[in-house]
């Protein structure tokens, strides 16, 4: 034929070209099913290659290499196979704790998927590339690596450590610890508000009865009863600001990671009272 008008035959021609000759071939033919299975399974195969999808080429050629594929096209795909496992990459997956022991109950996710929902120390065909691996563990904060693969690259480690329990949880506990000692602060307010308040009253009395009635009373000692009732205004406002804010702390879960809130009291006088104030900032 002259080389004006030839054409070169495509890999799925030349498959179909095959697979004519191969079918008459053979004393019992594939069927036709599974010879169009087969051939869609390594052109596709081929495709996933070209564009670098390894795994998914792989698993397309063990396709297309199996028993009931005609015989042409099984001694393609199982060259193809052998090709593919020398040129993808492999990575061992593993984790620890602080204390360095192994972790076996342990989610991996490549770029988002799901790859494996426990540890066993094999080795995973991974294609080249960059890629974001996320280890997570119930209890523990997640860890995410960026990591770069290299085709060719076999059995690289890519091992993990895990924080303490209790390192991870120590900011969601700090609340906690703020709203005990709010609640206590709260308490003793309210108990010195409480002596104050009595001991005030005592003086009041007193003194409308032992030196009002001739307003013969001392300056100092109604400036000590209202004194008293200043501390007993003051406290009273601290304590219920205090266990205000507590209550608040101790029933509110911050997120993971979050900054706990600084609390500031304020207390002071006020003509006829006290005034107590609390600033929290996040």
């Amino acid at each position: 034929m002259p080389s004006s008008i030839r054409r070169p035959l495509t890999r799925a021609g030349a498959l179909l070209a095959s697979l004519a000759l191969a079918t008459f071939a053979r004393s019992a033919p594939a069927r036709a099913d599974d010879v169009g299975d087969c051939a869609a399974a390594s052109e596709d195969g081929e495709l996933l290659r070209i564009k670098g999808h390894l795994r998914d080429a792989r698993s397309k050629f063990l396709s297309c290499a199996r028993p009931v594929c005609p015989d042409v096209i099984r001694r393609d795909c199982n060259q193809w196979v052998s090709e593919v496992d020398a040129s993808l990459p492999t990575v061992v997956l593993g984790a620890r704790d602080a204390a360095l022991h192994d972790l076996a109950a342990v989610r991996v996710w490549l770029d988002g998927v799901l790859l494996v929902d426990r540890l066993d120390g094999k080795a995973f065909p991974i294609d080249a590339g960059d890629h974001v691996v996320r280890f997570e563990m119930e209890g523990r904060a997640p860890i995410e690596e960026n990591v770069i693969i290299r085709e060719g690259e076999k059995n690289r480690p890519l091992t993990v450590t895990f924080a303490a329990p209790d390192v991870g949880t120590q900011k969601h506990g700090g609340g906690h610890v703020a709203a005990y000692v709010l609640g206590g602060l709260g308490i003793a307010a309210l108990g010195v508000a409480g002596v104050f308040e009595v001991a005030s009253l005592d003086d009041y009395a007193s003194l409308k009865n032992r030196c009002a009635p001739t307003q013969t009373c001392s300056p100092a000692s109604v400036d000590a009863t209202q004194r008293n009732r200043y501390v007993a205004a003051g406290s009273l406002g601290l304590g219920v600001v205090s266990l205000g804010v507590a209550t608040w702390l101790f029933l509110r879960r911050p997120p993971q990671g979050a900054d706990r809130p600084a609390v500031a009291v304020d207390i002071g006088p006020i003509l006829g009272g006290g005034l107590a104030s609390a600033r929290v900032s996040f």
